[in-house]
């Protein structure tokens, strides 16, 4: 998909808020199930001489790999600009296997320029407990400016590459936890994916009107589901999932500053507020104002939307960036009626 380079994509979910139905995996996700994260140190190697050349991490790296080969190599004889030394992160998803592959980001550690068109040979990612879980591998794409401007995937010094690690060793998962007492119970725990109360009763309520399990919450905010027959307890956590819950859209605007889109989740609106950024002032119609500094005035109605003030920035030329740091300034003033998320 090609990336907008000054302009925010707006998506509006619903015009305003209104009750709809979901189903109970879409509002939660079981607690024992979740990301891992994995990361390692590496070289990229075959720069255009855009590499590294006053660190010696490099060089350091690259006379020991060859070392382990049988190659030896005099590190204060060797001078090079098309090696780089990176760090190399992954998540690994839940009940991934051995043989899936996950994408990876690759980020310079040194003073290279660039590491666009480079290649990461095998590099091992390690977990928080030591141990490799996956390999990486793969051709960091050669960047181009004009095309790829304001993606974060295609910044000169950090690179995303699609499934670029193999999976080596599976991270242990738990569904159902049993107690201890006898006769022993099977617990299902979920994590409400947002945490709102009246959400929260109203799926404890879908579930125990069900039965013949039975639902609480507790002090962390964790639905937990009891089983009186473990063997049973898969299929029934299986129906669980399934059940439809009637919730309200929420207002909250969520905002990806890699690819500059802005999603709405009903009619987020704004309260009189005025902001002043460098050469641009936002303020209500109601208010009078003087360009004295020749500044871009965009004029807001008093009971103005987020679409209506990323249209008028929009049409302004105002950059993703400013769109994303005046957004960020509204909802640190208290005038955006609604959550902010920043992706």
């Amino acid at each position: 998909m090609k990336l907008l380079k000054s302009t925010v994509l707006l998506i509006l979910i619903s015009g305003t808020a209104f009750p709809l139905e979901m189903k109970i995996k879409e509002l939660v996700r079981i607690t024992e199930h979740r990301e891992n994260q994995v990361s390692g140190y590496g070289l990229v190697m075959g720069l255009p001489g855009t590499g590294d050349t006053r660190t010696v991490l490099a060089r350091e790296s690259l006379s020991r790999m060859l070392e382990k080969r049988g190659i030896p190599l005099e590190e204060e004889k060797f001078r090079s600009r098309n090696i780089a030394a990176v760090y190399v992160m992954a998540k690994i998803p839940a009940f991934a296997r051995p043989g899936d592959s996950i994408d990876i980001w690759v980020s310079s550690v040194g003073d290279a320029r660039s590491l666009s068109g480079g290649f990461l040979p095998q590099t091992p990612l390690y977990g928080a407990d030591g141990a490799i879980y996956a390999v990486a591998q793969g051709s960091l794409a050669k960047y181009d400016g004009e095309r790829n401007r304001g993606s974060l995937d295609q910044k000169k010094n950090t690179f995303r590459i699609a499934n670029a690690a193999i999976i080596e060793k599976q991270v242990t998962q738990v569904t159902f936890n049993d107690d201890q007492k006898e006769p022993p119970k099977t617990y299902l725990n979920l994590t409400p994916r947002i945490h709102d109360l009246n959400t929260n009763q109203k799926i404890l309520e879908v579930i125990n009107k069900k039965g013949p399990y039975r639902a609480g919450i507790t002090n962390a905010g964790i639905i937990s589901v009891m089983f009186p027959d473990k063997g049973k307890a898969h299929a029934q956590a299986a129906e669980i999932m399934e059940l439809s819950v009637e919730v309200n859209t929420p207002a909250r605007v969520v905002v990806d500053s890699a690819s500059g889109t802005v999603v709405m989740g009903g009619n987020v609106g704004i309260s009189s507020v005025a902001v002043s950024k460098k050469d641009l002032n936002i303020q209500p119609r109601i208010y009078t104002f003087e360009d004295k500094n020749k500044k871009s005035l965009a004029m807001l109605p008093e009971s103005a939307s987020v679409s209506e003030l990323v249209d008028a920035l929009n049409k302004m030329g105002v950059s993703v960036e400013e769109i994303i740091d005046i957004l960020k300034s509204i909802h640190a003033a208290g005038a955006l009626q609604g959550e902010l998320i920043i992706l």
